[in-house]
């Protein structure tokens, strides 16, 4: 009985022993996601987490750029997906319209201009030709000049305006008219002067502006007033200038320009030596041609010199005729 009893007792013992542990297995796994974030917040924070506000730290050892950029990708991490995709977009719409600024400042104002020399058969039919290509490129000839001497061939230069678009077609086009002997390029890049001018106006502008406003207060003094007026005059002169010669560069960049030069070809005609009888008679020729260009100049002096031969003739004949008469009566008186 006794041994029974000793038994029952052990049986208690190692069932309230099991309970225990059980109970002890259970109490572990539930504080286990604790163990398991207090973890996860410990290795966490060793790489930059903080348990503090739940953001990523700055990382030692990184400069401010980093420091910058790692933040941001904390919080864009951090936020809900709707948040970030909207500060993604924000950011992408002010970069474009950034790059979209640069572009439209930045964008290149170059001068082109062509030096071509154009050998053709047909001058006259290449001077048709010419004309024709620029009027279709509406553009327009600013200068040309017409040469020609005594049994040569004719030249021509010309200075034509293109639209800078059409300047690269009405170059090739040139080959269809006749022989390319030279062709040249250059292109002069003024984005800088004209960037540069643009602000001194714009700045000019907005001084002009400001003096209005002065004017139009008019709390000053006669005198103050009048050197606002002539400060004024001078900042209008100088935005005068300065539009005058953003234009002339916008022309200049608007319209190309081609410096053409045409020579006529004139086959060569070889010319025989004359022969004596030819000399002779070529001779002849030119002495008869001489003699009869004297006697033309010769009849032509005596006619112009007649009226004042008249002229002489109604004075010196009367006073020649007294004279006559007076020495007639002195060599009768001596007598």
């Amino acid at each position: 009985m006794r041994s029974l009893i000793c038994c029952g007792f052990l049986v208690f013992l190692v069932a309230l022993g099991c309970g225990q542990q059980a109970r002890e297995s259970a109490r572990h796994v539930t504080s286990s996601p604790e163990v398991v974030s207090h973890n996860y917040l410990a290795d966490s924070s060793a790489e930059g987490y903080s348990a503090n506000n739940g953001y990523l730290a700055e990382p030692e050892g990184r400069d401010l750029a980093d420091r910058d950029t790692y933040r941001k990708g904390a919080v864009v991490g951090m936020v809900a997906p709707d948040e970030a995709a909207v500060d993604s977009e924000s950011s992408g719409a002010v970069e474009a319209r950034r790059v979209s600024n640069t572009q439209s400042v930045e964008s290149p104002k170059i001068i082109y201009t062509a030096e071509v020399s154009l050998r053709v058969d047909d001058f006259d039919q290449a001077q048709e030709d010419i004309k024709a290509l620029v009027e279709q490129a509406n553009g327009y000839v600013a200068k040309s000049s017409l040469q020609r001497n005594t049994g040569s061939s004719r030249w021509a230069t010309w200075t034509l305006r293109v639209p800078s678009g059409r300047y690269s077609s009405v170059l090739d086009r040139f080959d269809d008219l006749g022989l390319v002997e030279s062709r040249s390029e250059s292109a002069d890049d003024v984005t800088r002067q004209y960037i540069d001018l643009t602000a001194r106006r714009d700045n000019f502008a907005r001084l002009e502006a400001r003096l209005i406003d002065l004017l139009e207060k008019r709390d000053g003094k006669i005198e103050e007033v009048i050197k606002v007026e002539k400060e004024l005059a001078r900042v209008r002169t100088e935005i005068e200038r300065i539009s005058g010669e953003l234009r002339y560069l916008t022309n200049r960049v608007g319209y190309s320009t081609i410096n053409l030069s045409v020579r006529e070809e004139r086959e060569f005609v070889h010319q025989e030596e004359p022969t004596l009888v030819a000399e002779i008679s070529q001779t002849w020729n030119g002495s008869l041609a001489n003699l009869s260009d004297f006697g033309e100049r010769l009849l032509l002096g005596f006619i112009a010199v007649f009226p004042w031969l008249v002229t002489a003739s109604v004075v010196i004949v009367p006073l020649a005729f007294l004279a006559s008469l007076r020495r007639r009566k002195a060599v009768a008186a001596a007598k």
